[in-house]
């Protein structure tokens, strides 16, 4: 299983809301991501979040939107999600897809988790 380091923030009660709704059993990684606005939509390239050796059937990636842009996630399936405020999009970690930039407003930002799904 994952053995990075274990840090705590005295900040990660304000994502408590957004952890109990995910049926969370054990946070991987949660991050932040702040992106300028491009004059052009940069994609970033497709990728996963996690090494594939901390993958399972129930490891989950979710990106909460905290703006709206034109900015958006794709996966290499062809499907999209536009970037929308309070919008929280989930799908399995194994899902490769990549951000891209916004041109309408200053900046796209979003929290990434990476999470182990509620037991059953």
């Amino acid at each position: 299983f994952f053995a990075g380091p274990k840090v705590l923030s005295p900040y990660l009660n304000i994502l408590t809301p957004i952890v109990n709704r995910l049926g969370v059993y054990s946070l991987i990684k949660v991050k932040a991501n702040l992106n300028p606005h491009t004059s052009q939509p940069i994609t970033h390239g497709f990728h996963t979040d996690i090494p594939l050796d901390v993958m399972s059937t129930n490891t989950f990636t979710a990106i909460y939107y905290l703006n709206t842009c034109n900015g958006k996630t794709i996966f290499e399936d062809g499907r999209s999600v536009d970037c929308v405020a309070n919008r929280l999009v989930v799908f399995p970690s194994s899902m490769r897809h990549s951000g891209i930039t916004t041109t309408d407003s200053k900046y796209k930002a979003i929290i990434n988790f990476n999470y182990i799904g509620s037991r059953q």
